[in-house]
């Protein structure tokens, strides 16, 4: 066979595989499309039971606003009353604790401080979620919150397994959430969620981190029976907010926190 013969058949063979590839990535998200408004119609004609402690908290950024800004910080303090708003939180090269979704590198930074947040937070009855992005210095996190008498306002997001260890010690009593990254595919699997149940009983977590794409009420009642708490982020959709009440979690973490009272406020009166 000539080489011209040859790369012949390996392009047809190329363009085989990519046709195959496109028709079943058309075939799933039309399954998933359907799913979806399966779910979003039977989520708005629902009435809401949500749990009594359920919580809303505001994403940084929320409202609008710069995420990670003292103005951000403020106005979601302002509005969200007794929920939870959420930062981001880094570290910079010498150590300190800094509001920042991304890599800090110098100690030159203009980011608002851990410390300054602190010092605002304890004037307001909303508690905050530090979603970690950097674990290199925990222990000063954990003596700022006793500094400002903190430490029952915070709790961690952010948090895998390979973190666990270093939270427990240098910030022990800080309740945290294990992240979990589901398979979409596998979240009405019985054998799948009681694995990830139990990891995250296992390691000590007051609850799970959950996309809200992964979230399945199968999966909220199995962590509830464990006595864990359900967390999910960012729904930021209106068709969404709908979908993830109906799943009836713990918390719900969004950058629109007016929209989605303005939804359970309409869902309540069911």
């Amino acid at each position: 066979m000539s080489l011209v013969s040859k790369s012949k058949n390996k392009l047809k063979t190329a363009a085989f595989v990519i046709a195959v590839v496109l028709i079943f990535a058309s075939v799933v998200f039309a399954m998933f499309t359907l799913s979806e408004k399966r779910n979003l119609k039977a989520a708005k004609l629902a009435s809401l039971e949500l749990p009594s402690n359920f919580t809303v908290t505001a994403h940084a950024g929320a409202l609008g606003t710069e995420p990670n800004t003292m103005e951000s910080v403020l106005k979601a303090l302002e509005f969200i009353g007794e929920g939870t708003v959420e930062v981001d939180v880094r570290f910079s090269p010498s150590g300190k604790p800094v509001l920042s979704h991304d890599e800090v590198k110098s100690d030159d930074t203009s980011a608002v401080s851990l410390e300054a947040f602190f010092k605002v937070l304890k004037n307001y009855p909303a508690e905050a979620n530090l979603d970690l992005k950097d674990f290199t210095n925990l222990s000063e996190i954990s003596a700022l919150a006793d500094k400002y008498e903190v430490r029952d306002k915070i709790f961690f997001t952010g948090v895998t397994e390979d973190e666990v260890q270093a939270v427990c010690e240098q910030c022990p009593g800080i309740p945290y959430y294990l992240n979990l990254k589901l398979s979409y595919f596998r979240i009405n699997s019985d054998k799948y969620i009681d694995a990830a149940v139990d990891k995250v009983y296992g390691c000590g977590a007051v609850g799970a981190n959950l996309n809200h794409r992964t979230v399945s009420e199968k999966i909220v009642k199995k962590l509830h029976e464990k006595g864990l708490l359900v967390s999910v982020w960012t729904v930021d959709n209106e068709d969404d907010m709908y979908i993830a009440l109906a799943e009836a979690p713990d918390n719900i973490t969004t950058k629109r926190p007016d929209v989605l009272f303005k939804i359970i406020e309409k869902q309540s009166k069911k």
